[in-house]
């Protein structure tokens, strides 16, 4: 198998789904004139199977057991696609890490991540942004229509876990720990970081959270309608791709 071909299948591995405006940017510099007769052969021969189920015709791409088999990669039960929050959620950390043109490593399993915190990882999923300051970041994607009261009772939660340990709360004080969140509108995204910036809640008197942690809102624009098409009346099994990809 050639050398890029095992590349692609780690990178679906890695985070459980792909979707073609990634791959192409990752591993063809955008182009689809040969992004698509690769995804076909790989298809063809088993190894990885795609689905037209999301909004405007697009579609993602996930691992067979047996493109997990080529490298080493245990791919779970197909079940959970079908739940719109798991889909969401794949889709945000995807793009946060990989696109935006930021040097970003996520980490599936916080375990690894261990070393980092001094045994203790605060819960959620994680990545590590590798710029001048080195900033781990748990990654939160709220649904669109998740109310900005819930998504602030989240975020202020997410702190909360996070600074209970002396050597987290210091990495949140100096923002080597941070806290991103992924969404699918502009709109939404301005919202929110106006939500962060200025909202004191007024029960608990707390100040805004914009002053308790580090937080980055960004956009996944290629998915404003990322979640997948509402099911037809008889609800069957998602479109599987043939000889072309969304």
């Amino acid at each position: 198998m050639e050398e890029r071909d095992l590349a692609i299948l780690q990178h679906i591995g890695l985070y459980t789904l792909s979707v073609p405006r990634v791959i192409r940017d990752i591993f063809f510099d955008g182009s689809g004139e040969r992004y698509s007769p690769v995804m076909q052969r790989l298809r063809d021969r088993g190894l990885v199977k795609s689905f037209k189920v999301l909004a405007n015709n697009q579609s993602y791409h996930r691992l067979t057991a047996r493109g997990g088999a080529a490298i080493g990669f245990r791919v779970t039960d197909d079940r959970e696609r079908k739940d719109r929050q798991w889909l969401l959620t794949r889709l945000g950390i995807l793009w946060f890490c990989t696109m935006n043109k930021r040097k970003r490593v996520y980490f599936p399993a916080n375990d690894a991540l261990a070393p980092l915190f001094d045994g203790f990882v605060p819960k959620g999923i994680h990545c590590i942004e590798m710029e001048e300051t080195q900033r781990t970041f748990r990654i939160y994607v709220p649904m669109p229509d998740t109310r900005m009261r819930n998504l602030f009772k989240e975020l202020q939660e997410q702190v909360d876990d996070a600074v209970q340990n002396s050597h987290v709360a210091e990495m949140v004080e100096n923002h080597q720990y941070g806290f991103a969140v992924v969404v699918t509108t502009e709109t939404r995204k301005t919202a929110i970081e106006s939500f962060i910036k200025g909202h004191i809640h007024r029960r608990r008197r707390r100040p805004p959270l914009a002053s308790r942690a580090y937080f980055r809102v960004e956009c996944m624009p290629d998915f404003e309608k990322a979640a997948p098409r509402a099911p037809a009346k008889e609800a069957g099994e998602p479109q599987l791709l043939g000889d072309s990809d969304g």
